[in-house]
């Protein structure tokens, strides 16, 4: 037990004996009554002494606790200021009057600050504007009636993507704004090249005098450049998303195709092939067209969708169709011609053998020269025979001129 607290009195002696001589004096009950309250008091005190001392107790236990929780309070806050100012970004928070309460991460580096820097000042002074009419002040106001905030903002060249959530206390009532922005400058700039590039890569495909188209590979069109919207007949918006095979296809054309576009899918033919068809323009016109395929494949090296050229040699056909047909013509012609030549020599031979008999010598003559003048005109058909038979082989053999038709060919 604690020093300072006090003992209980002991009751008082009775009162001596006195000399002998003298009267011995009477306590009076007065007294008594007094000295009993004393007793009573002083173990009253005692009690609260007891009370008092167990009560420090209880307090330095308790201000022993208050102050562990406050170092454990202000370890964490210095774990976490040191976890928020590694965090590549910046963190903030603004009161109900947007004055800054928090500001931390290395993103601060960016636009010229360091943690805590502008803690105490207001975000009009930072934004240098007074009339609240600032995006970013504009942004935070909205976060204050309850918004969550989401905006891109340019800080003199570096592009944060900011979100703005209200701070809301234990009675629910929004008493600040928490702000957390990430620097996409090179994400930015990033996106404007790849829309730079993929604008040049439209300006090419337009400047082609090709048709040029993209699809997936269940044969919707995800691209077509102008010369394809107007072999087509058709627009841009009426072009992208149809399906190639049902849109654009004769029904005599769509086994086949989707077959191709299926082994070539599948790689059958390697990231590049070529493959001739006939298709139908939006007037219903067959058009046979010769396409160069190429595989656009995943970062994965799978197949997901094939570019193609195409070329429009629906008149060529039409021209070796033509040239196949004279070419046919003029076999027939030179066969027929080798037939004749014996049909007309053999009833020549008998003409001239019959004039050999008349007795009309004169006649006869007359007869022997005639027949001599046919026989050299089929002489001369022989000889021609010869020549059109090499022209023909030579034709044959040095510009593919073959006696079946184009049409026979099929798809390449």
């Amino acid at each position: 037990m604690d020093n300072s607290r006090r003992q209980i009195p002991s009751p008082l002696p009775d009162a001596p004996d006195q000399h002998p001589l003298q009267k011995k004096p009477e306590y009076t009950e007065d007294y008594q009554k007094l000295y009993n309250s004393l007793i009573l008091q002083n173990a009253e005190i005692s009690v609260l002494n007891e009370e008092l001392i167990a009560q420090q107790d209880e307090l330095r236990l308790q201000y022993q606790q208050l102050a562990q929780a406050e170092y454990e309070i202000r370890k964490r806050e210095e774990q976490l200021r040191f976890i928020t100012r590694q965090v590549p970004a910046t963190l903030w928070v603004v009161d109900r009057n947007l004055n800054y309460l928090l500001s931390e991460g290395k993103g601060l580096s960016l636009i010229g600050l360091t943690p805590g820097e502008v803690v105490g000042q207001n975000l009009h002074d930072f934004f240098h504007s007074h009339e609240g009419n600032h995006p970013a002040i504009d942004a935070h106001i909205r976060a204050l009636h309850g918004e969550e905030v989401s905006f891109e903002y340019d800080h003199n060249g570096v592009i944060f993507q900011t979100s703005l959530t209200p701070m809301t206390g234990p009675d629910q009532i929004i008493n600040g704004v928490i702000g957390i922005a990430y620097d996409i400058t090179e994400q930015v700039k990033a996106a404007e090249r790849i829309r730079f590039e993929r604008e040049r890569a439209h300006q090419y495909l337009n400047v082609a005098e090709v048709m040029i188209l993209a699809f997936d590979r269940h044969g919707t069109i995800t691209l077509v450049n102008r010369r394809g919207c107007e072999f087509l007949g058709l627009s841009h918006n009426e072009i992208i998303g149809k399906n190639w095979f049902d849109q654009f296809l004769p029904p005599s054309e769509w086994a086949l195709t989707r077959q191709f576009f299926h082994e070539f899918s599948q790689g059958w033919y390697g990231d590049c092939s070529r493959f001739q068809g006939e298709i139908m323009i939006c007037d219903g016109s067959p058009r046979f067209i010769s396409w160069f395929m190429h595989a656009i494949r995943s970062p994965s090296g799978k197949c997901i969708g094939i570019l193609a050229s195409g070329k429009d040699i629906t008149r060529e056909r039409q021209l070796e169709d033509e040239k196949t047909a004279a070419v046919r013509q003029i076999e027939k012609n030179i066969a027929k011609l080798a037939v004749l030549n014996d049909q007309i020599r053999n009833p020549l031979s008998i003409i001239l053998t019959l004039a050999s008999m008349s007795d009309d010598v004169e006649f006869a003559e007359k007869i022997s020269e005639q027949v001599a003048k046919i026989d050299s005109i089929v002489n001369d058909l022989d000889h021609r025979w010869m020549e059109s038979d090499k022209v023909l082989e030579f034709l044959r053999k040095h510009h593919n001129f073959n006696t079946a038709s184009l049409a026979d060919k099929g798809h390449q």
